[in-house]
């Protein structure tokens, strides 16, 4: 009830009040910015201990680099302002992904848009295509030697003149729905043998390459042709298997970090409340029960919306037990668990580690996920 009240409280000061001047009245407002107090911060001296305590000699935790400012300068510096943190990395058109053993693009297109634009990527740069697969999505370049490629490509893969290289790329339908992601494989070896194998590492500088020509191509709205959609093979990747214990799971057909990413993306768009993310283990710790907060638009919005919560609680106070005994707020939250076996990952709700969670509601947050990636 204290946070109730002191939300009442606030409400009926702010209803009181003539104008915003005095909520927002620079340095002596109710809620003045504070951002710039530590610009005024005093060294003080060291504390003193009493007589017969030694103290451990410590270097600062957080020191002042001399080139950023100096203690001792009377003149006034302009600190600059933080950098804003990066924000819709996962809404944009092409995304490039590395993990520690591969890297590969994310596309918000289906293969048959990328693919003529992977394609000419390839061709301006002066290379001619050997093979060519829309049906499984891939194409090889052949083997060609420094003097007959863009010498900008060659820089930046740093191709010398005694060696010759080719690409294979495979364009792949994406974990989630409507987007699809491209891999680079690289094969390089001196001008008189072709037998060296595929290596993804080799690739990297040339993926980059490739995109930032689509990032490009998208800026510069060039067209995507969707005349090659009828010979691509889409096959179902995500799937509803039941599990010997009469619970479900969801198969992908993926690597465990290309499932992460898509799960991760799946559950964002099915707007289910992502409590933590364990990496190392695998996990998302969620909350299917609990609506993801929508920001309001401005402040009176965000008080009207402060009153709709006021009114929901004291209505559900008035329905609770005199005496309610505390509530574990990790008690509602459940495992979302990736487990790799082979070359798919499984997708398994938990309740805590060792104990799954209840079928019906496994079914409901899985099905919604896989909606999101099919």
């Amino acid at each position: 009830m204290k946070h109730i009240t002191q939300a009442v409280g606030l409400a009926v000061l702010v209803s009181g009040l003539s104008g915003c001047g005095m909520l927002w009245g620079g340095d002596k407002g109710y809620f003045r910015n504070r951002g710039a107090d530590y610009q005024d911060a005093k060294v003080e001296k060291p504390m003193q201990l009493p007589e017969g305590m030694q103290a451990n000699i410590a270097e600062p935790l957080l020191p002042v680099p001399e080139h950023v400012a100096s203690l001792s300068s009377k003149e006034k510096v302009r600190v600059p302002r933080p950098q804003p943190l990066p924000t819709g990395a996962l809404a944009a058109d092409f995304l490039l992904q590395q993990t520690d053993q591969l890297s590969w693009i994310v596309a918000q297109r289906i293969p048959a848009q990328v693919w003529p634009i992977a394609l000419s990527f390839f061709e301006t740069k002066g290379f001619v295509i050997a093979e060519e697969n829309p049906h499984m999505g891939e194409f090889v370049t052949q083997w060609q030697t420094e003097s007959q490629l863009a010498q900008d490509f060659v820089s930046q893969v740093e191709l010398t003149d005694s060696q010759q290289v080719r690409y294979r790329v495979r364009i792949e339908p994406g974990v989630q729905r409507n987007t699809s992601e491209i891999f680079l494989d690289s094969a390089r070896s001196s001008a008189s043998s072709d037998s060296t194998p595929w290596s993804a590492a080799q690739a990297d500088s040339a993926l980059a390459l490739l995109h930032t020509y689509l990032e490009e191509a998208s800026q510069t709205r060039d067209s995507y042709s969707l005349l090659a959609s009828r010979n691509y093979d889409a096959p179902k990747r995500v799937a509803m298997v039941d599990l010997p214990n009469g619970s479900k799971a969801l198969r992908i057909d993926a690597s465990l970090d290309r499932a992460w990413f898509g799960v991760g993306r799946a559950l964002e768009s099915a707007e289910i409340y992502v409590s933590e993310q364990e990496r190392e283990e695998s996990v998302y710790l969620i909350d299917p029960n609990r609506e993801i907060a929508r920001e309001p638009v401005g402040f009176f919005d965000a008080l009207f919306t402060a009153l709709k919560e006021i009114e929901k609680e004291l209505e559900l106070d008035k329905q609770r037990p005199a005496a309610e005994e505390a509530v574990d707020p990790m008690e509602d939250l459940y495992r979302l668990k990736l487990t790799d076996i082979g070359h798919q990952v499984f997708v398994s709700l938990e309740k805590d580690a060792e104990t799954l969670a209840d079928p019906e509601l496994t079914e409901r947050v899985l099905a919604a996920i896989q909606e999101q990636l099919n």
